[in-house]
Protein backbone atom coordinates (compact mmCIF):
# COMPACT_ATOMS: atom_id res chain seq x y z
CA UNK A 1 0.00 0.00 0.00
CA UNK A 2 1.66 2.91 -0.77
CA UNK A 3 1.16 6.61 0.99
CA UNK A 4 -0.63 9.21 -1.14
CA UNK A 5 1.82 12.35 -0.60
CA UNK A 6 -0.56 15.54 -0.28
CA UNK A 7 0.06 19.08 -1.60
CA UNK A 8 -0.66 20.15 1.40
CA UNK A 9 2.37 21.02 4.26
CA UNK A 10 2.59 19.05 6.95
CA UNK A 11 2.69 19.85 10.45
CA UNK A 12 6.03 18.46 11.11
CA UNK A 13 8.34 18.56 8.16
CA UNK A 14 9.72 15.45 6.97
CA UNK A 15 13.16 16.64 6.80
CA UNK A 16 13.00 16.62 11.03
CA UNK A 17 14.76 13.64 12.50
CA UNK A 18 12.52 12.98 15.80
CA UNK A 19 14.23 11.13 18.39
CA UNK A 20 12.71 8.54 20.81
CA UNK A 21 13.22 11.09 23.61
CA UNK A 22 11.35 13.93 21.49
CA UNK A 23 8.40 11.47 21.19
CA UNK A 24 7.95 11.67 24.85
CA UNK A 25 7.87 15.64 24.91
CA UNK A 26 4.02 16.84 25.97
CA UNK A 27 4.71 19.54 22.55
CA UNK A 28 5.56 16.67 20.53
CA UNK A 29 2.44 14.41 21.22
CA UNK A 30 0.55 17.60 21.08
CA UNK A 31 1.44 17.83 17.53
CA UNK A 32 0.28 14.54 16.73
CA UNK A 33 -3.19 15.34 18.40
CA UNK A 34 -3.27 18.57 16.38
CA UNK A 35 -2.03 16.32 13.33
CA UNK A 36 -5.01 13.74 13.65
CA UNK A 37 -7.51 16.58 14.27
CA UNK A 38 -6.59 18.04 10.81
CA UNK A 39 -6.84 14.85 9.21
CA UNK A 40 -10.46 14.44 10.44
CA UNK A 41 -11.36 17.91 9.64
CA UNK A 42 -9.98 17.24 6.14
CA UNK A 43 -12.15 13.44 5.75
CA UNK A 44 -15.68 15.72 7.03
CA UNK A 45 -14.73 18.60 4.33
CA UNK A 46 -14.61 16.01 1.84
CA UNK A 47 -17.79 14.11 2.56
CA UNK A 48 -19.55 17.43 2.86
CA UNK A 49 -20.17 18.08 -0.67
CA UNK A 50 -22.23 14.75 -0.77
CA UNK A 51 -24.22 15.27 2.65
CA UNK A 52 -25.22 18.39 1.83
CA UNK A 53 -26.20 17.02 -1.66
CA UNK A 54 -28.52 13.94 -0.16
CA UNK A 55 -29.92 16.55 2.43
CA UNK A 56 -31.13 18.46 -0.49
CA UNK A 57 -32.57 16.05 -2.04
CA UNK A 58 -34.28 15.03 1.02
CA UNK A 59 -35.71 18.76 1.83
CA UNK A 60 -36.05 19.01 -1.87
CA UNK A 61 -33.80 21.81 -1.54
CA UNK A 62 -30.30 22.74 -2.85
CA UNK A 63 -27.65 23.37 0.09
CA UNK A 64 -24.72 25.13 -1.44
CA UNK A 65 -22.72 25.52 2.12
CA UNK A 66 -23.41 24.09 5.58
CA UNK A 67 -24.52 27.17 7.06
CA UNK A 68 -27.49 27.12 4.80
CA UNK A 69 -28.34 23.46 5.53
CA UNK A 70 -27.83 24.55 9.59
CA UNK A 71 -29.91 27.75 9.03
CA UNK A 72 -32.71 25.45 7.17
CA UNK A 73 -32.87 22.99 10.16
CA UNK A 74 -33.02 25.80 12.38
CA UNK A 75 -36.22 27.36 10.85
CA UNK A 76 -37.34 23.81 10.49
CA UNK A 77 -37.01 23.76 13.88
CA UNK A 78 -38.74 27.22 14.69
CA UNK A 79 -35.79 28.41 15.88
CA UNK A 80 -34.59 31.63 14.46
CA UNK A 81 -30.94 32.09 12.96
CA UNK A 82 -28.35 34.56 15.56
CA UNK A 83 -28.92 34.99 19.23
CA UNK A 84 -32.43 33.53 19.71
CA UNK A 85 -36.15 34.48 20.09
CA UNK A 86 -37.27 37.94 19.27
CA UNK A 87 -38.74 39.81 22.64
CA UNK A 88 -42.34 39.90 22.66
CA UNK A 89 -44.14 42.91 22.26
CA UNK A 90 -45.32 44.92 25.15
CA UNK A 91 -48.47 45.27 26.21
CA UNK A 92 -50.08 48.61 26.89
CA UNK A 93 -50.36 48.10 30.74
CA UNK A 94 -46.62 47.26 30.83
CA UNK A 95 -45.68 50.91 28.43
CA UNK A 96 -47.51 52.65 30.97
CA UNK A 97 -45.94 51.22 33.92
CA UNK A 98 -42.76 52.04 32.58
CA UNK A 99 -43.74 55.61 32.11
CA UNK A 100 -45.31 55.85 35.41
CA UNK A 101 -41.64 53.87 37.17
CA UNK A 102 -39.76 56.44 35.00
CA UNK A 103 -41.80 59.78 36.21
CA UNK A 104 -41.29 58.34 39.83
CA UNK A 105 -37.35 58.55 39.42
CA UNK A 106 -36.63 55.09 38.47
CA UNK A 107 -33.86 53.74 36.20
CA UNK A 108 -33.98 52.02 32.92
CA UNK A 109 -32.62 48.87 34.93
CA UNK A 110 -34.50 49.11 37.74
CA UNK A 111 -37.91 49.48 35.43
CA UNK A 112 -36.76 46.59 32.95
CA UNK A 113 -36.77 44.40 36.66
CA UNK A 114 -40.06 45.48 37.93
CA UNK A 115 -41.87 44.88 34.42
CA UNK A 116 -40.36 41.60 32.97
CA UNK A 117 -38.75 43.16 30.20
CA UNK A 118 -35.29 44.32 28.74
CA UNK A 119 -33.42 47.75 28.89
CA UNK A 120 -33.85 48.26 25.29
CA UNK A 121 -37.45 48.28 25.56
CA UNK A 122 -37.45 50.31 28.21
CA UNK A 123 -35.55 52.76 26.79
CA UNK A 124 -37.67 52.53 23.15
CA UNK A 125 -41.13 52.93 24.95
CA UNK A 126 -39.85 56.13 26.82
CA UNK A 127 -38.19 57.70 23.57
CA UNK A 128 -41.27 56.89 21.58
CA UNK A 129 -43.21 58.64 25.09
CA UNK A 130 -41.14 61.66 24.21
CA UNK A 131 -42.57 62.29 20.81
Amino acid sequence: MSAKKSDKPSIIPESIVITEEDKKLPEYKALLRRKEELKKKAEMAAKLPEVLKVAGEKFDKEFKTLNAFVNFVAKLEGKKGGKGKRAKKLTDEQKAQIRQLKTEGKTAAEIKKAVGCSTAQVTSTLYAAKK
